[in-house]
C-alpha cells in the first residue's frame, strides 16, 4: 500500500499530467520508482482528493471530458458545450431537458442510423428478446472497476448479444421485438453516501453524461439494427443525490429522467424505431405475447422466492390486473426463481472481497453478469413465453 509521505504534491501531479489523468497508468508507473512503496489507483485517488493542489484533479477532470466526448461521435461541438454547460450545473431535471432539446436538433445534420440487419436470414418462427441491464453505475471505484472497465463490459454484452442474436437466426427464428428493460443504477452517484464521492472516479455531472453516451451510442443503436425496440428504462436509489428512493415520483424526480429522456430524444432524432416507456414512478408492467411483465428496481424486495412472489401479488391489488413474470435489480446477483417468472438481475460490477467500499462493507457477494430472455408465443397458459435465456458473463473483461 502506498505511503504518501513519499510523494510531494508535485511528483503527484506531474505522474498524473504524464499519464494524461488516468490514475490506473499514474499509479503503475509510480510504483515502479525504487525504494518507495506500491501505489494502488485507490491510494493516489484518496491522496488527489484530500490535497491542496488542484494540477493533478483539473488534468482528471480534463482527460474524462475529453475521453468522453470523443465517444460522442453523433454530436458536434455546440452540443457538447451546452451539455457541459448545462450538466456541470444546478443540477434539475427541466434545465437538463431543455438544454438537450436544444442540443438534439443539432445532430440532425447527420442523417438517421442506418437500419439493416447484420445478417440476412429470417425464418417464419417469431421470437421476442428480453434484455436486462442494471447495475451500471458509472463512477463507481473498486479495485477491479471503474469507468473505464464499465464502457469496455458494455461492450461486451453488446457482443454477446448480438451474436446470441445471430445464432437465433441462423435457427431459423424472426426477432419480432426486442425489449429492453433497463432497471436503474446507471450512475453512482458522488453525494449517495457520506463518503461517495472518494469512491467514485469522476463526478455525477461526468457521470450522467457517460451514461447518456453508453445507453444511447453503445446499446440502443446497435440492438436498434435487429428488431423494433421496446426500451422500458426504470429508475434506481443511485440514479440520485440522496439516500434510499425518493417517495414522490422517483422516475421523474431522480437524475435518471434527464438521463433516460435524452436518450429517448437523440433515438427519435436519429430515426431508430424505438418506443419509450419512462414512468415517473418506481415501476412499469410491459406485455410480451399478451404476458404482463412487472419492472422495477427492488429496493426493499428480498431476494426470496416468497418474498419476490407476495411483492408481484401487492402490485396485482394495487393495479387490479394479473402479472405474470417480475424482473428487477438492486441486489447486484443473479436470483432466479419458478422458471424464471420471478428474476433478479445483475450488475456490472463485482462486489468487493476486501471491503474497501460499500458493497464490500455489508458483505455482498456478486459476480458481473446480465440476463437475456428469448420469448415465443404459446397455445397455452401452462407454460411461460420464456423460450431460452442466457447469463452473460462480464468478469472477465477488467
Amino acid at each position: 500500500m502506498g505511503k504518501r509521505t513519499e510523494w510531494t504534491a508535485q511528483e503527484i501531479a506531474d505522474e498524473v499530467v504524464a499519464a494524461s489523468g488516468h490514475l490506473a497508468t499514474a499509479a503503475s508507473t509510480m510504483s515502479k520508482y525504487a525504494g518507495r512503496s506500491k501505489v494502488t489507483r485507490q491510494n493516489l485517488q484518496t491522496w488527489i482528493n484530500q490535497g491542496d493542489d488542484d494540477t493533478a484533479k483539473e488534468m482528471i477532470d480534463q482527460s474524462d471530458i475529453l475521453r468522453i466526448n470523443r465517444n460522442l461521435t453523433n454530436t458536434n461541438n455546440s452540443l457538447r458545450r451546452q451539455q457541459r454547460k448545462t450538466l456541470d450545473a444546478q443540477l434539475t431535471a427541466d434545465d437538463v431537458l431543455a438544454s438537450i432539446s436544444e442540443a438534439v436538433q443539432s445532430v440532425a445534420q447527420f442523417g438517421p442510423v442506418n437500419h439493416f440487419a447484420p445478417h440476412t436470414h429470417t425464418g417464419d418462427k417469431g421470437l421476442t428478446i428480453e434484455l436486462l441491464f442494471s447495475d451500471l453505475q458509472i463512477g463507481k471505484l473498486m479495485s477491479d472497476y471503474d469507468t473505464v472497465v464499465a464502457q469496455a463490459r458494455v461492450n461486451e454484452w453488446v457482443e454477446v448479444v448480438t451474436g446470441r442474436l445471430l445464432q437465433y437466426m441462423d435457427l431459423g427464428y424472426r426477432i419480432e421485438k426486442i425489449v429492453l428493460a433497463v432497471l436503474g443504477d446507471i450512475i453512482e452517484s458522488d453525494k449517495k453516501h457520506d463518503n461517495s464521492g472518494r469512491a467514485c472516479d469522476i463526478g455525477t455531472a461526468d457521470q450522467m453524461k457517460v451514461g447518456i453516451d453508453i445507453l444511447f451510442n453503445r446499446v440502443v443503436k446497435h440492438i436498434a439494427m435487429f428488431a423494433p425496440l421496446d426500451v422500458v428504462m426504470i429508475t434506481g436509489n443511485h440514479d440520485h443525490d440522496g439516500h434510499g428512493l425518493n417517495m414522490f415520483n422517483p422516475g421523474r424526480e431522480h437524475l435518471s429522467w434527464p438521463m433516460y429522456h435524452a436518450v429517448r430524444m437523440l433515438s427519435e432524432q436519429a430515426g431508430i424505431d424505438a418506443t419509450f416507456f419512462i414512468p415517473e414512478g418506481s415501476f412499469h408492467v410491459h406485455e410480451i405475447y399478451g404476458t404482463k411483465v412487472l419492472y422495477e428496481h427492488g429496493v426493499g424486495v428480498a431476494t426470496s422466492g416468497a418474498a419476490m412472489k407476495k411483492h408481484v401479488g401487492n402490485r396485482i391489488d394495487q393495479l387490479k390486473e394479473f402479472i405474470t413474470l417480475f424482473r428487477m435489480g438492486d441486489k447486484h446477483n443473479i436470483c432466479r426463481f419458478n422458471n424464471d417468472r420471478l428474476v433478479v438481475n445483475g450488475a456490472f460490477f463485482g462486489d468487493s472481497r476486501s471491503g474497501e467500499e460499500y458493497s464490500g462493507i455489508v458483505g455482498y457477494d456478486g459476480e458481473p453478469a446480465q440476463l437475456m430472455f428469448a420469448h415465443v408465443e404459446r397455445r397455452d397458459n401452462s407454460r411461460t413465453t420464456i423460450f431460452d435465456s442466457l447469463a452473460i458473463q462480464l468478469g472477465h473483461i477488467k
